[in-house]
């Protein structure tokens, strides 16, 4: 089959469902002009990378449900950035199609294939996984998983999407970071609120089970090398990546 599903269905038809919701809601709660142009923008957006990050194709010609979803067929604006004499009226229109293409896909996902994730595939895979820790910031998140799948060839592997089995979180954590893991990347994005005791003022910080889970690789894998990009600029949030591993950062920081 030259299209085939890697995500879970069961996660990607609520993340599809949650993505029909929003975009239903745009079109029924939302006037003003440019308030439903940005918000079907960022929509827009979010919906490509689920769908990006959740089916692969194989084969020069192969389309999958994100080329479906993105086709210009149809839209009154392929290319809303540059498009000109915007009006609310074909904004709408282009985003109840968009959302009937969402439909599509969510209606035929027991048609797909399933790649095996990286820690399904037992064997000669095993201990070469990719293990992304991560907080709320889906957006992040894909991202992350986009770039690690198309550097390595191997889908990471990220604790929800990992089948439960009977196992508590931490039984996961040590089954699939203690032992199916190589490495380790850690998304820090401030997804929470904390202030030092002297300190007057709130400031983002990660999620405590982040950090949780950060120490639980730093032990499992033996040590830990890591760098840093700037979180926030400018009032807009930008993650904070590391990676904990023997070395896997050479060092550099």
């Amino acid at each position: 089959m030259a299209v085939r599903l890697k995500s879970d269905p069961e996660t990607l038809a609520v993340q599809l469902d949650e993505a029909i919701t929003q975009g239903r809601n745009l079109l029924n709660g939302v006037e003003d002009l440019s308030v439903l142009k940005s918000g079907y923008a960022s929509w827009d957006k979010r919906n490509e990378q689920i769908l990006g990050a959740s089916f692969e194709t194989k084969g020069f010609l192969a389309a999958g449900p994100k080329e479906d979803y993105l086709s210009f067929v149809g839209l009154k604006y392929p290319l809303l950035d540059i498009a000109e004499e915007v009006t609310s009226e074909n904004i709408s229109a282009d985003l109840e199609k968009k959302v009937e293409r969402l439909q599509t896909v969510r209606s035929n996902l027991d048609v797909y294939e399933r790649t095996p994730s990286s820690g399904e595939q037992k064997a000669d895979q095993k201990g070469e996984g990719i293990f992304i820790i991560h907080g709320r910031d889906v957006e992040s998140r894909l991202e992350l998983e986009n770039l690690i799948h198309r550097a390595t060839d191997h889908a990471p592997l990220v604790l929800q999407e990992l089948a439960n089995q009977g196992a508590t979180i931490i039984e996961k954590l040590e089954e699939h970071l203690g032992k199916s893991s190589r490495f380790a990347v850690v998304l820090l994005t401030g997804d929470d609120a904390g202030l030092l005791g002297e300190d007057g003022g709130l400031n983002k910080r990660a999620r405590q089970n982040v950090i949780l889970e950060l120490g639980f690789a730093m032990a499992a894998l033996g040590g830990v090398k890591a760098w840093r990009q700037q979180r926030w600029s400018g009032g807009r949030r930008r993650p904070r990546v590391g990676c904990a591993s023997p070395g896997i950062c050479g060092g550099s920081r």
